[in-house]
């Protein structure tokens, strides 16, 4: 009878110890994992849900110096095109149409 309690006492003891060393193995590869973001205005530029075109243009303004030559990567018929960094990181190519 003895042996039989020693015996359950070791094992939930054991399982205690694997479920607490699994949750913080867990908690501790989370935090290592995350990656910092920065805050940006406009969310997602592909996405519909957050998109404000007014705030995405002033970004493109912005990234661009106001459509400055330095960041145009090609003429064509229909207009120019730039290269621009958003402030959330993408890098995008965007075509400013001839009037």
């Amino acid at each position: 009878m003895l042996i039989l309690i020693v015996v359950s006492l070791s094992a939930t003891l054991f399982l205690l110890v694997v479920v607490l060393g699994f949750l913080f193995h867990k908690r501790r590869i989370s935090k290592n994992q995350s990656v910092e973001t920065k805050k940006v205005k406009n969310g997602d530029l592909f996405s519909m849900w957050d998109y404000d075109g007014a705030i995405a243009y002033q970004d493109i303004i912005q990234a661009t110096d106001d459509f400055d030559i330095r960041y145009c990567i090609g003429t064509g018929g229909y207009g120019s095109v730039y290269k621009a960094q958003l402030p959330s990181g993408t890098v995008v190519a965007l075509k400013k149409h001839h009037r």
